[in-house]
């Protein structure tokens, strides 16, 4: 192996954890789970999109994975809900206009959400939520580059970017793998292109990619795809977190 090539591989080998769904139902205490959440904190209430209630995607107890990822650090506990029309969803809609994330810093404060009679539950089939650690995780090509540093602001400026050794570029694909499953950290699995805020950094929170949750016949709210969801990084927004989705 050539010194560029284990450059590469040192910088750009990340671990994830596979969240894998199977089993039913959801009985307390609270479990990781798909398609239903089932717990919230005291003064709480379901989550509204356009006077609607959103629905109920997932809920992660942090507590129980195999490793604790960077950037979840104080978050025992997360829930996740989103509107019917997710696939309008767009990275200007903010934490609670079209999808909701609540962290939790202790599974203490979590007491039972009912789930309201209006939303047509028919659309889930909740199953319970399971975590396996993947030691070695690449990027996409396309975020690659990133691997050598921050890209360049604007796009027409990607010829300046760092390059890559040609040792690593070829047959890239075939050598440097991508889960492309619901994950958390890692590497996201890109669709079309780079996530809109990251590695592009047009975003003035400068969001970091945490965890992506891939479409599921068992939560239908669309088409094939994936929804990323990032946590900022400047001073003002290291505790809010935003979203970004492909389809195919």
């Amino acid at each position: 192996m050539s010194k560029a090539v284990e450059n590469f591989e040192q910088k750009a080998k990340r671990c994830a954890i596979a969240l894998n769904f199977g089993g039913r139902p959801l009985d307390p205490p609270p479990l990781s789970g798909y398609g239903s959440v089932t717990v919230c904190k005291k003064g709480e209430k379901w989550p509204e999109s356009n006077n609607k209630f959103m629905l109920p995607l997932a809920q992660i107890d942090l507590t129980q994975l195999p490793f604790s990822p960077p950037g979840f650090e104080g978050i025992a506990f997360i829930t996740l809900f989103i509107c019917e029309d997710v696939q309008t969803l767009s990275e200007e809609d903010i934490n609670g206009s079209c999808w909701a994330l609540r962290t939790y810093k202790s599974l203490d404060e979590l007491i039972p959400l009912e789930i309201p009679e209006t939303i047509d539950a028919s659309r889930f089939e909740p199953r319970q939520m399971h975590f396996a650690e993947i030691e070695n995780e690449y990027p996409n090509w396309e975020d690659a580059f990133t691997v050598y540093g921050k890209m360049p602001i604007e796009e027409e400026d990607f010829k300046n970017a760092p390059e890559i050794p040609e040792e690593v570029s070829e047959n890239y694909h075939s050598n440097y793998g991508n889960s492309p499953n619901s994950k958390l950290a890692g590497w996201p699995t890109l669709i079309h292109s780079e996530i809109f805020w990251a590695p592009w950094n047009k975003h003035p929170a400068n969001p970091k990619y945490m965890f992506q949750l891939q479409h599921e016949e068992v939560a239908d709210w669309g088409g094939y795809g994936f929804l990323y969801f990032g946590k900022g990084t400047t001073l003002d927004t290291e505790n809010e977190w935003f979203v970004s989705s492909q389809y195919d």
